[in-house]
């Protein structure tokens, strides 16, 4: 379709002395892109940059090329130090504007998970650059969090919304969740369950954070669409617990449950918040039976669903059983606690930057941290 001009929400801007390229005031922008920066008093005119990074309460986020530059915009400068003016920045798909659809996207997913799921999400960066291919494709990296797009021009994903929130939905079941998939490419093919459990879930995070349902992933000759009610994949009734599964067996799963009543085979219509309730609340704790597989799966994910409190076993049944041919068998733990395991926390050092992140499943109110620094970190 034709090329829209969108706002840019939460980007950091700073007005720059022209002469001495000092900051001399720092904003954010609001939901329509717009800002107002009281800044000190210039020696001349100054000028305005945007920088593609949020540090605030919500959110740490930031998008880079592949040299890890942070992406920055310059925009024009005053005519006059001493006037009060607009100054406004458009970016053009030419000059990267990719970038700046990556930040909004990913920091609007970060505010809603954090309020679905209830736990504050770690840094996030997201390395892009247009022209440029990528080893793994459009892909996450667990540890630092780094969610990479594509910029090939064959097929380039910084405005496929699907694609990166798919990569957004594997930093959240990692980073809030458990993650146990061995990693690898998937098509849908049946693979080792916990692989299958960990592409389908990002897949059902991703579309339910964009609150669409049917997945497109466009390339530079067509488009891939998908629709989580019909994915073409069932298990095998006689398979047991811990077969091969399709990524599609589970995606249909959960779309089926947080999805409105459809007939017989979909009689349940539970809210997102259900599921993300298991995933902080049940998976990452230490009551987590662990059958099927040894570590995290489509087993683990439905006894939690039902020994969390969020049951009905004769619709589970028909969704499970007879619509997707899972031979799961209610034999689970019937109640389960939040977990009581302390909360993750990892310092790293890059630098000069000190970066502290603190993962905690049980939503902790208030805590304190005490960094102390060697004197070289001024």
């Amino acid at each position: 379709g034709p090329v829209e001009r969108a706002p840019a929400a939460g980007l950091t801007v700073v007005i720059r002395d022209v002469s001495t390229d000092a900051a001399l005031g720092f904003g954010v922008t609001d939901p329509e892109g717009r800002f107002d920066i009281p800044c000190a008093a210039p020696t001349g005119p100054v000028s305005l940059q945007a920088v593609a990074a949020a540090f605030d309460g919500a959110h740490r986020l930031w998008v880079t090329d592949g040299d890890e530059r942070t992406y920055t915009f310059d925009g024009p400068q005053s005519s006059d130090a001493s006037a009060t003016e607009a100054l406004d920045l458009h970016v053009s798909e030419a000059d990267d504007s990719g970038a700046l659809h990556i930040f909004a996207l990913l920091r609007r997913h970060q505010t809603d998970a954090q309020q679905l799921a209830g736990v504050w999400l770690p840094a996030l960066q997201a390395v892009w650059e247009r022209g440029e291919a990528i080893y793994c494709g459009t892909c996450f990296a667990h540890w630092p969090p780094t969610l990479f797009a594509l910029g090939d021009p064959q097929d380039t994903d910084e405005f496929d919304d699907s694609v990166l929130s798919h990569e957004f939905g594997h930093y959240l079941s990692f980073t809030a969740s458990r993650d146990d998939s061995p990693g690898g490419m998937h098509d849908g093919q049946p693979t080792d369950p916990r692989q299958a459990w960990s592409e389908g879930l990002a897949t059902w995070i991703g579309q339910t954070l964009l609150g669409e349902a049917i997945y497109l992933d466009t390339t530079l000759t067509g488009v891939t669409v998908r629709d989580p009610e019909d994915m073409g994949w069932d298990a095998d009734p006689q398979g047991g617990l811990s077969q091969a599964l399709s990524e599609y067996v589970v995606l249909e799963v959960l779309w089926d449950l947080t999805d409105p009543v459809d007939g017989a085979l979909d009689p349940l219509a539970s809210p997102a918040a259900n599921v993300f309730d298991v995933l902080v609340g049940y998976l990452p704790s230490d009551t987590m039976a662990d059958r099927g597989v040894a570590e995290v799966d489509l087993v683990d994910f439905l006894d939690g669903w039902l020994c969390r409190g969020h049951g009905d076993p004769a619709g589970l049944t028909a969704l499970v059983i007879d619509d997707q041919g899972f031979p799961y068998d209610f034999a689970g733990p019937t109640t389960c606690d939040k977990p009581r395991s302390a909360a993750r926390v990892t310092l790293q050092v890059q630098g000069d930057r000190v970066t502290l992140d603190v993962v905690d499943p049980l939503g902790t109110d208030h805590a304190e941290a005490v960094i102390r620094l060697p004197p070289r970190f001024t």
